[in-house]
């Protein structure tokens, strides 16, 4: 299968006269981070793109006189998506421009993303705080590929914030024009602690549940069968763990018990959302189901810190 291969290079530079960088000189923990960072982001953005294609990340000599400039080769398959331009190194007639997935990254400014809107036309929405993004899908799945995102900020937010380097330059191949983000757009590029913004809503209500598996001595760990469906859940009545663990308690599996039931449903914006169960109160239990009947199994718990299930 053909190999294409793209050179670029990227340059680093400090208005600071007295900067190792106004002298070719970089440190070489610093210069290993960003690369290592650099590297990640365009092997991230393959994976996410071209699945298990291969591509080549290399270190191109010999170095060009510069503040201090790196040639860099991009080697994949030549039917493969092209991974520099969809991150956003891109050749635009005689211009360099920065666009795909690190031009959507400045945009968002470390913003968590509210929703992402997919289409059939290959065209996907971000909303982010009432603003609306359009990018290629492929471009979104970076965007919300979140090693993609470590890498990007290692490789070109990281050096900035920390104060080492000024501005950063990329060029593409033989291009006499390059792209030049300042200090203030590498910090741009931060990722947010999620890709995108949780929504957290609560319901109470009353409703019969019955018990699956009980822990006598602890809220964690239940099961019980809500809504026809087994469901994990925390019981938080201290009263009913008391009278479970007292001399003569007992629970009743197979029986209706009448409780009050906290829903917490946790997810993103516009997702699917996580839903986790608690139980505030055990009521009591309606008169006509008050006897065990045939088939149901009751269970004594002695109080001894067993767990019964």
């Amino acid at each position: 299968m053909d190999l294409k291969t793209t050179t670029f290079t990227i340059a680093y530079d400090n208005d600071d006269q007295n900067s190792p960088l106004s002298m070719h000189e970089m440190d070489i923990e610093d210069l290993a981070q960003s690369l290592q960072g650099l590297g990640a982001a365009l092997v991230s953005a393959n994976k996410v793109l071209n699945d298990d294609q291969e591509i080549k990340v290399r270190v191109k000599a010999p170095f060009k006189a510069s503040s201090f400039g790196i040639p860099i080769e991009v080697i994949q398959y030549a039917t493969s998506v092209d991974v520099l331009a969809t991150v956003g190194l891109t050749v635009q007639g005689a211009n360099f421009a920065l666009g795909g997935a690190l031009e959507a990254l400045k945009r968002l400014k470390g913003r968590k993303i509210q929703s992402l809107e997919r289409s059939e036309d290959g065209k996907s929405k971000i909303h982010v705080d009432g603003e609306t993004l359009e990018y290629s899908e492929r471009v979104c799945n970076l965007v919300t590929s979140p090693s993609f995102r470590s890498a990007v900020n290692k490789a070109f937010a990281a050096p900035a914030e920390e104060g080492k380097v000024s501005k950063i330059k990329i060029k593409v191949g033989d291009q006499d024009s390059f792209v030049e983000i300042t200090q203030e757009q590498a910090s741009d590029l931060q990722p947010a602690d999620d890709v995108y913004e949780k929504a957290v809503e609560t319901d109470i209500y009353d409703t019969k549940i019955k018990f699956i598996s009980a822990h006598a001595k602890k809220e964690g760990g239940w099961v019980i069968e809500l809504f026809g469906k087994q469901r994990s859940a925390d019981l938080l009545d201290e009263a009913f763990l008391n009278r479970l663990n007292s001399p003569y308690g007992n629970l009743s599996f197979g029986r209706s018990y009448k409780a009050t039931i906290k829903e917490t449903k946790t997810g993103r914006v516009g997702g699917r959302a996580m839903k986790t169960f608690s139980i505030i109160r055990v009521l009591e239990v309606p008169d006509n189901e008050g006897a065990v009947s045939d088939g149901q199994e009751e269970l004594v718990l002695e109080g001894m810190g067993d767990e019964t299930t």
